[in-house]
């Protein structure tokens, strides 16, 4: 689910890209789907690094 947050994360990080996106696909809803798509890809890869950073942390 894209939250407010993670939108404004995205945007924070990549300023002009998101405004870019924003303006060509305003009324675009399957967009927002494909961001929402590659929000939770991201964040389960997220979550999957910090994991394998804590093991290996743990193993040392």
């Amino acid at each position: 689910m894209l939250t407010t947050k993670s939108l404004l994360e995205y945007a924070s990080r990549n300023r002009e890209l998101f405004f870019e996106i924003v303006d060509i696909f305003k009324n675009d809803e399957p967009l927002f789907d494909i961001i929402n798509q590659q929000n939770k890809k991201i964040n389960l890869l997220s979550n999957q690094l910090s994991n394998l950073k804590r093991q290996l942390n743990t193993n040392i």
